[in-house]
């Protein structure tokens, strides 16, 4: 079957385009969708779905007409599509599952405590300047004497990384949350290392954004 997606009789004035678990069935963005002010789009977060609203997200930059508000800090290109073939945005929601959604787990082979979704939201209003803050693009990750967390702050793939010698075992981060650019840092390969402590101030390095 061929899906036609008719357009409004008119756009009014400070509009909100949403498309909710829609693009997966149209081959693009129909063209009414550039008289409103605002686009909202959510998607299943499976990795084909996700990596195609990111590849939306390349396009829609590169047109001009809208600004990229979220979830990315930055208008520059998506290191996720750059440095990996499997990576995909997505975000995490934590929630209390009604009975009617308890009944049917129980009679499912997988349980699932949260709901994960892709995202994306634009608006012809300039974005925010969100550089000194970044965006948590992956779960914590604790390993032997670390604990990493991917970010979105730039063009570059970088996780947040706090050593336990330094700082303990770091309480988990949500998913999608903004956090502040730590102050003091070391930059080594891909990990944004939190420092405890540093001579002085000048010491710090500023991030490559």
């Amino acid at each position: 079957a061929e899906w036609v997606l008719l357009p409004p009789p008119e756009v009014p004035k400070k509009s909100l385009a949403v498309f909710s678990y829609s693009l997966a069935e149209i081959p693009s963005l129909p063209e009414w969708v550039f008289q409103c002010d605002a686009l909202m789009i959510v998607e299943p977060s499976t990795m084909d779905n996700g990596r195609r609203l990111m590849l939306l997200r390349e396009k829609l930059i590169a047109d001009g007409r809208f600004k990229i508000w979220a979830p990315c800090t930055h208008a520059g290109n998506c290191p996720l599509l750059i440095h990996s073939a499997k990576d995909w945005c997505h975000d995490r929601v934590h929630f209390s599952r009604p009975q009617w959604f308890h009944n049917i787990e129980l009679r499912l082979p997988m349980k699932n405590r949260t709901l994960t979704f892709s995202y994306m939201l634009f608006s012809k209003k300039e974005a925010p300047d969100l550089k000194n803050l970044a965006r948590t693009v992956g779960d914590m990750l604790h390993e032997k004497g670390k604990s990493r967390q991917l970010i979105c702050n730039g063009p570059d793939r970088r996780f947040l990384t706090w050593f336990h010698r330094d700082h303990g075992i770091p309480e988990d981060i949500p998913r999608g949350e903004l956090v502040d650019w730590p102050e003091y840092f070391s930059l080594v390969a891909n990990e944004v290392r939190v420092l405890r402590n540093l001579d002085s101030p000048g010491s710090a390095p500023t991030p490559e954004v």
